[in-house]
């Protein structure tokens, strides 16, 4: 099917074929507008409120969905955001779509020469890495985009607008009562989502309870009624962050941060996907309000498990891991001198002091320790499993590049733990303390 797709115009493919429901691989064709982009002289708005004319004209004239600019920032990372958004070239937009796994790309720009603005669009297939169609809009003022970009949008596709059926009345299912949850439902399932991920152990099925708690949310009819929803979540997010990581800190053994980290990397995902959503809700109001196009009816990201990030399996962080291991023993032997009160055998720990350099006295350290046990805290030191990707690959370049290990103890009492850090140098041989 796609080979005999790929033959014909690509506006038959987009109007024709994108625009109907399909059957098997052709209907998960994705189309993706990521922005226009404004050339410097364009006053600044410019560029989003003609990316939403363009979202409009596809979706009202040709019945395509096509996934808009803040659906683009929620799939790619921050450095993809940084080299890809900014693009106006076809190599470019061509990398930009298969970062985001689309199909075809609906691009622009808008610049101005002399007294006219030029609007040109173009069509791009993201697997050839070619542009398929090209449509310019010459306007002697901005004011007249609106009335003229269907028009630029009909010829970008070879195709006169469809009549269709307003999309508020092509799925009757969405009015029936009771599909959406009231508030206090919500509100409970929101809460059995939480503290599911808070208690543990980590199971796959939140996810699915993220995607329906975030599809109940984009039906709600009302702003107040979604703000009365999100306020259930927001209420605790950071007290259920804050335990998720405590947690992770606490956690006395591989297995066991593996888990609290895949939790906590769930409640992340939904965090942040709540933020995105409501940001789209909010747009999407707006752009019905004003008449430039639709309410969201459909989640404007995919919703899949959250990644746990893992460290490069490098030569740095191999030597890094055996070097924090060692490090470990002998910082967990000082713990111990604290907890006999031992400060002779405490302070032997530590490499001789520097007159160059200044650090903490390792007996004005020896005491604090002490007094923290007095006060009824629990030190030991922290397992490599604890260590965020991030840390890790921190740590190890400092210690390629400064000869320094950066190891971790942390402290609990109650409900409470809290990490520090401790830097190591290797002195005859092995690793001593040499701040703390």
């Amino acid at each position: 099917m796609r080979r005999i797709l790929a033959r014909v115009l690509p506006a038959v493919l987009l109007t024709g074929f994108l625009s109907a429901p399909a059957s098997g691989a052709d209907q998960d064709l994705k189309v993706v507008v990521p922005g226009i982009y404004a050339y410097p002289g364009i006053p600044e708005g410019t560029s989003q409120v003609l990316t939403d004319l363009l979202l409009e004209a596809l979706l009202s004239r040709h019945g395509i969905r096509a996934l808009g600019p803040s659906d683009v920032r929620a799939v790619l990372t921050a450095e993809q955001q940084k080299s890809l958004l900014a693009c106006s070239d076809e190599s470019c937009m061509a990398e930009l779509a298969g970062a985001l796994g689309a199909d075809w790309l609906v691009a622009g720009s808008v610049g101005k020469l002399e007294d006219l603005y030029v609007i040109t669009l173009q069509i791009i297939e993201a697997r050839a890495a070619r542009v398929t169609s090209r449509s310019k809009l010459t306007l002697d003022s901005l004011k007249l985009a609106p009335e003229k970009m269907g028009e630029a949008v009909d010829r970008l596709l070879g195709s006169r607008p469809r009549v269709r059926r307003p999309a508020v009345l092509a799925n009757p299912a969405r009015g029936k009562k009771g599909e959406v949850m009231s508030r206090r439902k919500f509100c409970k399932q929101i809460k059995a989502y939480q503290e599911a991920l808070a208690r543990g152990p980590y199971d796959a099925a939140r996810v699915q309870e993220r995607r329906r708690l975030l599809e109940d949310l984009v039906r709600t009819p009302f702003q107040r009624q979604f703000d009365q929803k999100l306020s259930c979540f927001w209420d605790r997010a950071g007290w259920y962050d804050g335990r998720l990581r405590r947690q992770l800190k606490g956690a006395a053994h591989a297995l066991a941060a593996r888990d609290a980290r895949r939790r906590w990397a769930e409640y992340l995902a939904m965090y942040d996907q709540v933020k995105t959503l409501k940001e789209a809700y909010q747009r999407g109001l707006e752009m019905e309000k004003n008449g430039t196009g639709n309410r969201l009816y459909e989640l404007p990201f995919p919703v899949r498990p959250a990644p746990v990030p893992e460290p490069d399996d490098s030569p740095a962080v191999r030597a890094f891991r055996r070097a924090y291991e060692d490090g470990r023993e002998q910082l967990a032997l000082a713990l111990e001198a604290a907890r006999r009160g031992d400060k002779q055998a405490f302070l032997a720990l530590f490499v001789p002091r520097d007159p160059e350099r200044g650090r903490t006295s390792p007996t004005y350290v020896f005491d604090n320790l002490t007094s923290s046990l007095k006060n009824g805290y629990r030190l030991e030191t922290c397992p490599q499993a604890i260590l965020s990707a991030d840390d890790v690959e921190r740590y190890a370049r400092r210690l390629q590049e400064k000869e320094e290990l950066e190891a971790c103890w942390r402290r609990f009492k109650d409900d409470f733990v809290g990490t520090d850090t401790v830097f190591m140098k290797k002195y005859q041989g092995r690793w001593l303390i040499d701040r703390w």
